[in-house]
């Protein structure tokens, strides 16, 4: 009888690395097409600001930090630091 089972091989992971410094976990294909929730839907580099080694993904058009968290990011609006200031209601 033949078997059924196939063998999975999970994707390999890298890490991540700005001028020698790890900053966050993931596959290179995943990091190719992650991009920012804002408008500009801009893609994303490893770190937040001068901090290279900092679990964070930021956008390159507007600066946003997005966490990365046990491995996974977590691209919400709402959950980033940094960025433009906030529009006040009535103005723009």
């Amino acid at each position: 009888m033949t078997s059924l089972r196939s063998e999975c091989v999970p994707a390999r992971s890298v890490r991540v690395s700005l001028g020698g410094k790890v900053a966050v976990d993931l596959q290179p294909q995943l990091l190719e097409i992650l991009a920012c929730p804002c408008p500009e839907h801009a893609s994303l580099r490893p770190g937040l600001g001068e901090d290279a080694q900092a679990d964070y993904l930021t956008c390159t058009s507007c600066g946003r930090g997005f966490p990365v968290r046990d491995g996974i990011p977590v691209l919400l609006l709402e959950e980033a630091v940094g960025g433009p200031a906030p529009v006040a209601a009535g103005e723009g």
